[in-house]
């Protein structure tokens, strides 16, 4: 159920290389890919979603497309009630 996902995903520990934390929302919805750090891991549909290129910055605009354009109800009700 969603409520174990998010669960799930804390016990991941969500953290950047720089041990600095993740704040934006799109973490309860992903996790990073233990072998390729520059992707994520849906946590819904296990898709692995590019982050941008290894050595650059690494953001969250594309883990939130895939969001909107896959999981449009769960990123709603994300944005909406907060999760």
């Amino acid at each position: 159920d969603e409520e174990s996902l998010f669960e799930n995903n804390i016990e991941k520990q969500i953290y950047l290389p720089s041990t600095r934390a993740k704040t934006s929302i799109v973490w309860h919805f992903f996790h990073v890919d233990p072998q390729y750090t520059w992707r994520a891991i849906c946590n819904l549909c296990e898709k692995s979603v590019s982050r941008g290129k290894p050595g650059s910055h690494l953001g969250t605009s594309t883990l939130q497309r895939h969001l909107q354009a896959r999981h449009s109800p769960h990123w709603t009700r994300a944005n909406k009630y907060g999760v």
